[in-house]
């Protein structure tokens, strides 16, 4: 049954008026207006607030990002001084007259500045050997097949079998290639 109830609301009327007319009228299933949209508008709040935190890494954890690893940028970027440092390494082998290849330790950049020139701070080992192939080509071809560059807290030559390691340190300095070329000198 159709009809205007006591608070304007037309339509079917849930509301069933008391014969009394001191009483209000009881009333069954009606929303308030006012009251719906309120409540509406609390529980977005309440999803809203929910994703913003559930978004913000903890303490002490690795947010989204960090976990998945480098950026499709960063693999990239990691791939071209790869491929640069390899182009530095064939240079030294020709020079050398022996294979010497290089790469890179990733993950101990990962905490240095995203654009950091890697190759540039790694090719002073490669460029130390050069220096010593020029000087005495049978040490360095019978005692040196790889170099591996790293960061470090601060910079060091470390020979093991036939692999050097280097570590830069977190800053350039002007002596870098004299450093590792004396290291070489000595330890070869």
């Amino acid at each position: 049954m159709d009809r205007k109830g006591p608070w304007g609301i037309t339509g079917r009327s849930d509301i069933i008026p008391e014969e009394d007319e001191n009483s209000r009228p009881r009333r069954r299933g009606v929303a308030l207006p006012g009251l719906t949209s309120g409540l509406a508008a609390f529980g977005l709040a309440v999803a809203l607030a929910g994703i913003l935190v559930l978004t913000q890494p903890l303490p002490g954890r690795l947010g989204a990002a960090e976990a998945a690893g480098p950026s499709l940028q960063e693999r990239r970027h990691q791939r071209d001084q790869d491929k640069r440092l390899s182009n530095e390494a064939e240079f030294t082998s020709k020079i050398c007259e022996t294979g010497i290849s290089a790469s890179i330790h990733w993950p101990s950049f990962e905490t240095r500045g995203r654009n950091m020139n890697v190759v540039g701070r790694c090719d002073v080992a490669l460029s130390a050997l050069e220096r010593l192939c020029r000087e005495n080509k049978s040490k360095v071809q019978s005692s040196v097949r790889h170099v591996q560059c790293g960061a470090g807290d601060k910079r060091a030559v470390v020979i093991s079998g036939s692999t050097i390691r280097y570590a830069v340190g977190p800053r350039a300095a002007r002596d870098d290639h004299n450093f590792v070329y004396k290291i070489l000198k000595r330890k070869l």
